[in-house]
């Protein structure tokens, strides 16, 4: 069973064309990138993204293609969705990943084809701003800030 949090399309077209997902509260990303559509199932390229190259993505500083090759590590699964239902149907590392699957190097994140662009560059933007606190055990000394 998948158990995902769709956070939001970054691209759509009738239909998603690239979706980020979350596994969980500090389990990672996914990227689903659309495929194709054959006998009533939708197949969809899915890999691991991490937010810096997903930024990096939706400002415009890397390619399509870079943002599927940086993909760490490199595994990529192509699942089918039908109703309510998935398969997945291929399991492939960077290597044996077909060109089929692969944008052009010159593809590049389409902000017209983005439903709610302002929802995507905050979201990358944001990550970034967060820092990563270390959970204080209660025998460490708490520090008080007074003006």
């Amino acid at each position: 069973m998948l158990n995902l949090i769709k956070k939001f399309d970054l691209e759509y077209f009738d239909g998603p064309l690239i979706s980020l997902f979350s596994r969980g509260k500090g389990e990672g990303h996914l990227l689903f990138k659309w495929l194709d559509f054959q006998q009533n199932k939708h197949q969809w390229l899915v890999f691991p993204v991490n937010l810096t190259d997903l930024r990096k993505y939706v400002f415009g500083k890397i390619s399509e293609l870079e943002l599927i090759t940086n993909a760490n590590p490199g595994q990529f699964l192509v699942l089918e969705l039908g109703d309510k239902q998935y398969i997945i149907k291929e399991w492939h590392n960077r290597k044996s990943l077909p060109d089929a699957y692969l944008p052009e190097p010159d593809v590049y994140f389409d902000k017209t084809l983005c439903p709610d662009l302002t929802v995507v560059e905050n979201y990358v933007s944001a990550q970034r701003l967060i820092p990563k606190m270390p959970i204080l055990k209660s025998n460490q000394p708490r520090v008080q800030i007074t003006a």
